[in-house]
């Protein structure tokens, strides 16, 4: 395929108001398809797609803008419409917008800074590397405010390490930041900060205590923190705090612990570490709590970061306790298990802690057996983000934020064997990254639904399959989200009490963004 021709087939957009008359420039979408069913955007050093911006004149008086993603290899493509105070042509299928009606306020979108994802985007060139972070954090991308950076290795790095590996170094005088931070996560957070119009919140947790501190003495096999390492711990997560804040990088959040769950119900062979709701509760109100209120005290504190179906055990039991309850600001949840519990546990949730935010902290598609883990232009795996981003939006989650923000085209590296898929994958041999379905159904919400957006009311009349989500930003602009996942089209009408009714074909298998003020 000819570049002038691939230009011709892909438009992608963004979200900035500008005033009316502003101009910006916008670059489109360069498809390329695999063996799967729809396409991957390739961007390099010298082109990559960017966000068209939106003026005040398209969303204003009546007006609307429509932005379409879908299989057959649209890429938020924009449309202008407008609103008919005489009514809208006849439709099964309505959507009544209720803004009187306000739920949670949004923290954000994001994605997670490991060392695999600042590896491999400091394997491209520099022009390549500057436009896959401005992909995600410009203002012409698609306007991540959120970043989850691990304390210390994960299983996406190239090896297995912590932070202090001398064996018995009860006073922590090893301790010391490693390659990975000063070479790669650094500079990586340093330049996505530079570049993002808006703060950018930076979270993080460990996978892992050092294996001296624990009581197999492995990453392999059921483990726990030995007690008498708990106040080391507690030091060791304020010594990464402190060398952090030595470089000039400061975190909004920490959590206690990834995935807890791995190594007391869940085996695995990468690093991991176990608690028990009530041996992590004993931690956190007698040692960690007690070392950030005095050393750290603007770092919040988010707890759980494990699987939904064990968010209510968890929490009944660690909010129970005062000193928590008063210090904690949130909780973090992973998709991996969501199957296996409604989403109506975290309404549950929210009503018995409503001061406390939901927010999703880790999701990305592993794969089982020999299927390949990087598929490259897979539909349905952006059907899987857009499903869950806007079920849990629809149940009180303030955000949602993904794994690796871009991994190599085996899915990695991982020196655990653990590969997975990935929004944005890397091919350095080529100088090449390219932006997958699920990067687009990011899109569709980050570009548009900023922090402090508030869920709206949306009252679905008729049948359809269609899954939707309503928002208002803080500039008062209505945002409608539609994901269809049916092969079929669905005519909708969009009824609002103050600027009447739109009429709107929401494509088959399709992401769709309605904005108007």
């Amino acid at each position: 395929m000819s570049f002038v021709l691939a230009l011709v087939l892909c438009i992608s957009v963004s979200a900035t108001v500008l005033p009316t008359g502003a101009r910006a420039e916008f670059q489109r979408c360069v498809p390329r398809q695999y063996q799967y069913d729809s396409i991957v955007c390739v961007c390099n050093a010298t082109y990559y797609d960017t966000v068209e911006p939106v003026s005040e004149g398209q969303i204003s008086g009546g007006a609307a803008k429509h932005y379409v993603s879908d299989m057959a290899g649209r890429r938020l493509e924009p449309m202008l419409m407008k609103f008919s105070a005489s009514g809208a042509r006849k439709s099964a299928v309505s959507y009544s917008v209720d803004r009187s009606v306000t739920y949670q306020k949004m923290l954000g979108f994001g994605g997670a800074v490991s060392d695999s994802a600042a590896i491999v985007t400091s394997q491209l060139s520099k022009g390549a590397q500057e436009h896959l972070l401005r992909s995600y954090f410009g203002q012409e991308g698609i306007d991540y405010s959120l970043i989850r950076l691990p304390m210390g290795g994960s299983d996406f790095s190239t090896r297995y390490y912590s932070l202090d590996d001398v064996s018995g170094d009860t006073t922590l005088q090893h301790f010391s930041l490693t390659e990975e931070d000063y070479k790669y996560k650094i500079p990586f957070v340093k330049r996505l900060q530079e570049i993002s119009p808006r703060p950018v919140k930076l979270f993080t947790t460990a996978w892992s205590a050092p294996d001296w501190m624990k009581d197999i003495g492995t990453n392999i096999g059921y483990s726990s923190l030995k007690t008498q390492y708990y106040q080391l711990w507690a030091e060791y997560f304020i010594k990464f705090l402190d060398a952090y804040t030595k470089e000039n990088v400061t975190f909004w959040a920490i959590t206690p612990q990834n995935e807890p769950t791995h190594g007391t119900i869940f085996h695995t062979k990468f690093n991991n570490m176990g608690w028990t709701a009530g041996d992590q509760l004993t931690w956190l109100a007698d040692h960690l709590i007690p070392a950030l209120r005095e050393r750290h005290p603007g770092v919040e504190l988010m707890l759980f970061d494990d699987q939904r179906p064990y968010l209510k055990e968890w929490m009944d039991l660690q909010l129970a306790n005062e000193t928590v309850r008063k210090y904690a600001s949130g909780m973090g949840v992973h998709w991996y298990a969501d199957i296996l519990a409604a989403a109506s546990v975290m309404d549950t949730v929210h009503q018995e802690y409503p001061e406390k935010f939901l927010l999703y902290t880790e999701s990305s598609v592993i794969h089982l057996g020999n299927v390949k883990a990087v598929r490259l232009g897979l539909w349905e795996r952006g059907e899987q983000y857009m499903t869950s981003i806007t079920e849990v939006s629809n149940h009180w989650v303030s955000g949602w934020v993904d794994w690796n923000l871009a991994l190599d085209t085996d899915g990695g590296p991982n020196w655990a064997n653990n590969s997975v898929d990935g929004a944005v994958i890397v091919n350095a041999t080529a100088d090449e990254f390219y932006k997958q379905p699920m990067f687009y159904a990011l899109a569709h919400f980050s570009a548009f639904v900023q922090p402090g957006s508030v869920r709206v009311g949306l009252r679905a009349e008729g049948d359809s399959d269609l899954q939707a989500v309503a928002f208002l930003t803080p500039e008062n602009v209505t945002v409608l989200v539609f994901h269809n996942v049916d092969g079929d089209d669905v005519d909708v009408v969009i009824k609002d009490s103050e600027r009447g009714s739109l009429s709107v074909k929401i494509s088959g298998t399709s992401f769709n963004t309605i904005l108007y003020k």
